[in-house]
């Protein structure tokens, strides 16, 4: 095995070992919980350890669901297309700016 096969390994499995419905989950809550943490990195690095993913692995998922559209064969899933899910990601940083610079005028 080369060391391309280890990418996406974590301490616990392989992820190909993963059921389907471990990565399901495990996306779903992080892309329902995004705009709490503030970027894939910071879900990833919450939900991982909740649901035995290893965060770069999580991470990655994460990421996947959000760039692009499901690979050939998936099964098509309800949601938002490229450009709402921009536009989502925008307003969301805005809301966000928005917060911070009114927390900071209340100090």
């Amino acid at each position: 095995m080369g060391a391309a096969s280890f990418v996406g390994e974590d301490r616990h499995h392989h992820v190909e070992a993963l059921p389907a419905q471990v990565r399901e989950k495990a996306v779903r809550l992080a892309l329902e919980r995004l705009d709490e943490y503030g970027s894939a990195y910071a879900a990833a690095r919450a939900i991982g350890p909740l649901v035995d993913v290893h965060h770069k692995t999580l991470r990655l998922w994460i990421k996947k669901a959000l760039d692009g559209p499901p690979s050939p064969g998936a099964p098509a899933s309800p949601g938002l297309s490229s450009a709402e899910r921009d536009e989502l990601t925008r307003l969301r940083k805005e809301v966000r700016d928005l917060e911070q610079s009114n927390g900071s005028r209340a100090d």
